[in-house]
């Protein structure tokens, strides 16, 4: 049985490191903006998200982390990055955030952004 539109959403947790860092993210569920196959809101998080594994594990080979399960994505960067590494990570993380927020803004009810710090 599939959920009804509307009643539920996405969330995305974004993880910072204790220096404020982007360090990954986490996302959780479906938008709920329409069914399965046509919710535009759950393809934009999507593809924001799956671009970014996919440009961190390019640029930062061996250094990302990375969980898929149904209704849930987790990416996380490895300890020890260097300055240049932290740095690309940074932009490639950031980027993402940007479109999130974007979404976010025409569609609130149906995205939800945290920011958390990793232990």
């Amino acid at each position: 049985m599939s959920p009804n539109i509307g009643e539920i959403m996405v969330e995305v947790v974004l993880y910072r490191d204790r220096e404020g860092r982007p360090a990954g993210f986490q996302v959780d569920g479906h938008a709920g903006f329409d069914i399965y196959g046509k919710d535009i809101v759950c393809a934009a998080v999507s593809v924001l998200a799956q671009t970014t594994v996919m440009g961190l594990e390019h640029y930062l080979p061996g250094l990302v982390e990375r969980d898929v399960s149904p209704g849930r994505l987790v990416c996380r960067l490895k300890g020890g990055l260097t300055p240049e590494q932290a740095e690309r990570a940074g932009v490639i993380l950031g980027t993402m955030e940007l479109g999130l927020e974007a979404t976010a803004v025409s569609y609130a009810k149906y995205l939800r952004l945290r920011k958390e710090v990793q232990p």
